[in-house]
């Protein structure tokens, strides 16, 4: 018993220096091959109309998101601007804080400024993961598989076939949910009847069907055909709002070259590090080298075209922790 849990400290400490170290090698070989007056000079290239469409792409799919919560929560009559807010000031967390830690904010900010259970605010937080897992991964389905009728290619059908063996994984997953649960939860059972009291035990589980109930129930309960469309445009806009900043800074956007990036910024969520920095970059200029923009090229408008979405995402985060931390402006909210 003691191996595997040194085995898996071990194994955890490993995965966490992956995710640090992975960033720090891509920003090392970046101004190994650029210059950063590179990234400063490729922004007096930057078109800001383009910059500005980028901000309303994150007003509107904060507002869609404080409304798809809304409607989410037992209770519904909660001030629409606190919860954009809270959106908002979450947004900014999630983004800083590695390995998807920053996404628990949105709950903890849930109970302390409008008293929701943290039960409740976790569930809801899953379940629209999911369902915007979900629906991404349709999209990229159904939009590479356009790309391969487009431009037939080896790499174009394994980008494809890679997708779409995803999405079933993620399909057959979620349907058969109980085939994985039920298991899981004899495995827990045993092993917490090794380490506590059998009342205690019981506790634990109580609180674990609670909150599977509240999944369930933003699952099937609320989830209504009119917040699935909700979803998906706040899935389209997430994506949008990649792409008019990377156009912001002067790229011409492709089909291709769209599959390819939302391919690769989902694979680099899953070793996300501090502000996403070094990840992100490395999806942007991966697709741009694969669709004809050379090293030196691509390099200095990838980190241009993070630094121009993290400026509205940083703004707007401070502006609501602000409104939300003193009372005499939350009162207006």
């Amino acid at each position: 018993m003691l191996m595997d849990s040194k085995k898996s400290w071990w194994k955890g400490l490993l995965k966490h220096l992956f995710r640090i170290l992975v960033p720090i090698a891509f920003f090392f070989y970046a101004f190994h091959v650029i210059n950063p007056k590179d990234v400063i000079s490729s922004f007096r290239k930057a078109g800001f109309i383009w910059f500005f469409a980028g901000v309303g792409c994150i007003l509107i799919l904060n507002h869609l998101c404080a409304l798809r919560t809304r409607a989410l929560l037992v209770e519904k009559k909660h001030s629409l601007p606190r919860l954009y807010a809270i959106h908002t000031l979450s947004s900014m967390v999630a983004g800083m804080l590695p390995f998807r830690t920053g996404e628990l904010s949105f709950a903890y900010y849930l109970r302390k400024y409008l008293n929701v259970p943290a039960n409740e605010g976790m569930a809801i937080l899953i379940s629209v993961r999911v369902v915007e897992y979900f629906i991404f991964l349709i999209f990229l389905t159904f939009l590479s598989a356009f790309g391969i009728f487009i431009e037939p290619s080896g790499l174009s059908l394994g980008i494809f076939s890679l997708i779409a063996i995803n999405l079933i994984l993620v399909m057959f997953v979620v349907w058969n949910a109980n085939i994985f649960f039920r298991p899981l939860k004899f495995i827990i059972h045993i092993v917490l009847g090794f380490v506590f009291s059998k009342p205690y035990t019981d506790s634990i589980f109580a609180k674990i069907e609670l909150f599977s109930h509240d999944i369930r129930r933003a699952f099937s309960g609320n989830f209504s055909t009119s917040l699935l469309i909700i979803t998906f445009w706040i899935v389209f806009l997430r994506q949008v709002f990649v792409l008019v900043m990377l156009r912001s800074m002067g790229v011409h956007i492709g089909l291709w070259l769209v599959i390819l990036l939302f391919a690769f910024l989902y694979a680099a969520k899953f070793i996300q590090g501090f502000g996403s920095f070094g990840t992100q970059e490395a999806g942007i200029s991966a697709a741009l080298v694969l669709t004809g923009q050379t090293q030196l090229e691509a390099l200095p408008i990838a980190i241009g075209a993070h630094l121009l979405q993290w400026a509205p995402i940083l703004l707007f985060g401070c502006i609501s922790y602000l409104a939300l931390k003193f009372d005499s402006i939350r009162r207006f909210l």
